[in-house]
């Protein structure tokens, strides 16, 4: 814009930057000062100015009303306070609402499935499933479904996520926990160093006696029995351990009617959450690595809960058929 938009010019009594009472009277009733702008007509006949007009640009958009503006600040303060009860357990003034006449109880869920730990795979994914006892309903049935029983159910996954091994120093401090696992590390090496020293002896022996033969089949089965029993000359008494860990974090939420009029019917038929954790592994094999379940709770507050799971072990032949092709007994 040309000229561009007015500014607050100061008023005869300001001193410099500075407003003086009797200009921020004036500011106040009649608005502030600006920048004047002139433009002179010029008349068609002769050319002589015909008229001079004096007016100012003031950009009215970016000027809000301040009524305006202080209750969009006071809804905005609202929000705050119901986002900062809500985390701390407690119950807002806006969420009491009216219920329908056949409901007795109302429950506003937030879940959070945070990680999965200690599974042996290097990719997992876990499914769930919401499970509401007769007497209860969703407040809003889009997603849900009904089962045979007629029991309301809500199914989701998490994305596939992998897994990452994850030191727990057991509250020390992680250069002291270092330097202990090193220290312990080569101390409690020693003991099988010699256990392998005397094997070396005991095969070579075999091997004068019998033949070359003899030692070297006694010295691969050595080996081998270390390798099945996970048996190390580097391994000992650490003080870290290590577990293999799959962040999710996905936020699950949904608000559940119930019509149980007893509290201790309320206690007794509260919603299950369960849980199938599975793993993939290459070629898209994919296997079942534990079931879990989980009740919610009925009371107002937060809580975390530690979901231990498990599976069926199956057969031999089972166990090969999901070790080399996925899947299992289920």
């Amino acid at each position: 814009v040309t000229p561009g938009f007015s500014e607050e010019e100061p008023e005869s009594d300001d001193d410099g930057p500075f407003r003086s009472a009797g200009s921020l009277k004036i500011i106040a009733e009649r608005g502030a000062r600006l920048t004047t702008f002139t433009l002179r007509v010029s008349s068609p006949i002769d050319g002589s100015v015909a008229g001079v007009y004096q007016y100012t640009i003031e950009n009215v958009n970016g000027m809000p009303d301040a009524t305006k503006l202080e209750q969009l600040v006071a809804e905005e303060r609202v929000k705050d306070a119901q986002a900062v009860a809500l985390r701390k357990g407690g119950i807002p003034e806006s969420i009491h609402e009216d219920l329908p006449k056949d409901v007795n109880f109302m429950m506003r869920m937030r879940i959070e499935l945070v990680s999965a730990i200690s599974f042996d795979a290097e990719w997992l994914f876990c499914e769930y499933q919401v499970l509401l006892p007769l007497g209860w309903r969703p407040d809003d049935p889009s997603g849900w479904k009904r089962n045979s029983q007629g029991e309301w159910t809500l199914a989701g996954s998490t994305q596939v996520a992998s897994c990452k091994e994850l030191r727990s120093t057991m509250g020390k401090d992680p250069m002291l926990a270092y330097m202990q696992q090193r220290t312990d590390s080569a101390s409690g090496s020693l003991p099988y160093v010699a256990i392998l020293c005397g094997a070396w002896a005991i095969a070579s022996i075999i091997a004068m006696l019998f033949g070359y033969g003899y030692g070297i089949w006694l010295a691969a089965a050595i080996v081998l029995f270390f390798v099945i029993f996970g048996i190390t000359p580097t391994a000992g008494d650490v003080t870290e351990s290590i577990q293999p860990v799959a962040h999710f974090g996905l936020p699950i939420r949904f608000n559940v009617l119930s019509s149980h009029s007893d509290s201790g019917e309320l206690m007794m038929a509260t919603p299950l959450v369960l849980f199938q954790v599975s793993s993939v592994h290459s070629f898209e094999r994919h296997r079942i690595q534990g079931y879990g379940y989980a009740r919610l709770p009925v009371a107002a507050g937060s809580k975390e809960a530690e979901i231990s799971t498990w599976r069926p072990a199956g057969d031999f032949s089972s166990q090969l058929a999901r070790f080399f092709l996925g899947g299992g007994k289920r």
